[in-house]
């Protein structure tokens, strides 16, 4: 790879010229190279990644825009998108032996009387975890709920301050048989 300056006479290029070099950029340094055909085997394990993303854009297209709004919040700061954010978090439970479960319609209460109340469906009857807490990035706080029903599951949240913004996820305890996890919500007073 070349840095050039004022590629084909002008201040910026991309693209392929005669099948022969390549002009992009790298890190937004403006590059060209030499074109190579890319080689696509097809193998087992491209395959198993393909559909890896494919199920994991399938899942991020069916959310909500609480959820989207939510894993967006997540990656806040990562340098990465939500849907980036989702299909990270996805595909490092989809390369285990188990699937990932769901956890969706996710949505809070205001607080009243510093108390909030959690609603949130799952797909399965494994244990998960609220953690939430004042900073998006770090919760220092938590709730189990030892046994949801498939379905809709209500967990109260207390000894919360009216005047304090609270940011919550939810996961999964248990690695088997199923793993799922969230993005950040907001609790407001």
């Amino acid at each position: 790879m070349a840095k050039v300056t004022g590629p084909l006479m002008s201040m910026d290029a991309s693209g392929t010229l005669g099948g022969a070099i390549v002009f992009s950029k790298w890190k937004g340094i403006p590059v060209v190279r030499q074109w190579v055909k890319p080689a696509n085997p097809n193998t087992a394990g491209q395959q198993a990644v393909r559909a890896v993303f494919q199920k994991a854009t399938q899942i991020y297209k069916a959310l909500s825009g609480a959820d989207v709004a939510a894993w967006a919040r997540r990656a806040a700061g990562l340098k990465m998108s939500g849907y980036n954010a989702l299909v990270k978090a996805y595909s490092a439970v989809a390369m285990l032996p188990t699937d990932m479960g769901l956890i969706s319609d996710v949505s809070s209460s205001a607080i009243v009387a510093g108390s909030s109340t959690i609603t949130f469906t799952v797909d399965s009857t494994d244990p998960v975890r609220i953690s939430f807490g004042a900073n998006a990035a770090t919760p220092d706080q938590s709730v189990d709920v030892a046994a949801p029903t498939v379905g809709i599951n209500t967990q109260a949240i207390t000894g919360l301050n009216p005047t304090v913004t609270y940011y919550f996820r939810i996961a999964t305890t248990a690695a088997a048989p199923a793993v799922a996890e969230t993005g950040v919500y907001v609790i407001n007073g």
